[in-house]
């Protein structure tokens, strides 16, 4: 499973614009039931604007370029280091998870979201279900999304996300830090 760095993914108070960012990548040729879900949430996120962090931004082709809609700004890569930053930026962080059908395969973004206190916004998975479920927003259509983004974009997080927001960051400090998977690993091979 991944994990967080907490030297570097970790809660800090920053000024958050009321958009939903992304930090990831985009393929209209590969990963069918990924770009779906992309698509959906992308178009919900009319409601409140998307500022989207491109892996792919100095790669050519036109396949792995963003949806161009008018609420949709394209920004290029970003170091990985500054991630952090960017997620407690923006009001909710989208996540995507390319593996939908196990119990342990997440995206690392998921975990660094929730690790620097934001709001992730994240594709129905089993391992989501298992290890997330509390401290994110999971969405399996467009107007579920469609519904969260327009009342982040009016009022904000709630009351009750600020505090999944906070549980959700100490959840992974406890349990999805990298020094426990290295814990995990030591104990498999038996060191």
């Amino acid at each position: 499973m991944f994990a967080a760095q907490p030297a570097i993914h970790f809660p800090k108070q920053e000024k958050v614009h009321r958009r939903a960012g992304f930090v990831g990548s985009y393929s209209t040729n590969i990963h069918p039931e990924r770009r779906a879900w992309q698509n959906q949430v992308f178009e919900a996120a009319s409601e409140i604007g998307l500022t989207v962090y491109d892996r792919n931004w100095f790669r050519s082709g036109a396949h792995y370029r963003f949806p161009q809609r008018p609420w949709i700004k394209v920004r290029e890569r970003v170091p990985h280091r500054d991630t952090a930053g960017i997620y407690r930026s923006y009001v909710a962080n989208i996540n995507v998870n390319t593996v939908r059908d196990s119990e342990t395969a997440f995206s690392r973004r998921l975990v660094e979201i929730l690790a620097s206190g934001s709001l992730a916004v994240t594709n129905p998975t089993p391992a989501v279900s298992t290890h997330f479920a509390d401290y994110c927003h999971t969405v399996s259509q467009e107007e579920e999304a469609r519904e969260l983004f327009r009342r982040l974009s009016r009022e904000g997080l709630s009351p009750s996300e600020k505090e999944m927001v906070r549980a959700g960051a100490e959840h992974v400090r406890k349990h999805h830090t990298w020094r426990h998977r290295l814990e995990q690993l030591v104990a498999a091979v038996g060191v």
